[in-house]
C-alpha cells in the first residue's frame, strides 16, 4: 500500500470511528484513539505494539491510555524488562465498554 491510499485509509478509519463514537459511546466520552486503544487491548496487551498496529505514535498511545486510566477503564504496569513499556489491562468497567465497542464495530 503506497502513502497515499494508506493515508485515506486513516481517513475514512478515523470517520467511522467518530460516527460510532457518537452512536455506542456517548456516556463514556471516549476519542477515535481511546476507542482504538481499548478495542486493541484484547489481542494485544503492550502500549507500543497497539501504537505500531494502528499506526500511530507512542506518544498518541501513550496520552490515550493515560486518560483511560483516569476513566478508570484500564491499568498499566511497567514493565520489569523494560521500564519504557507499559502493559496495558481492561478494568471490569473497561471491559464493558470493549463489549460495547465490538458490539458497534459488528452493527457498522
Amino acid at each position: 500500500m503506497d502513502l497515499k491510499n494508506t493515508a485515506n485509509y486513516f481517513v475514512a478509519f478515523r470517520k467511522l470511528l467518530r460516527s460510532y463514537t457518537d452512536y455506542q459511546m456517548k456516556d463514556y466520552d471516549l476519542s477515535p484513539n481511546e476507542i482504538v486503544v481499548l478495542s486493541s487491548i484484547g489481542s494485544v496487551g503492550l502500549a507500543s505494539e497497539i501504537a505500531e498496529n494502528a499506526c500511530v505514535s507512542k506518544a498518541l498511545v501513550s496520552r490515550s491510555v493515560k486518560q483511560l486510566k483516569d476513566k478508570g477503564l484500564i491499568t498499566a504496569t511497567i514493565s520489569t524488562v523494560d521500564k519504557r513499556e507499559q502493559t496495558l489491562r481492561l478494568t471490569d468497567e473497561g471491559e464493558k465498554v470493549a463489549e460495547r465497542i465490538a458490539e458497534a464495530n459488528h452493527k457498522i
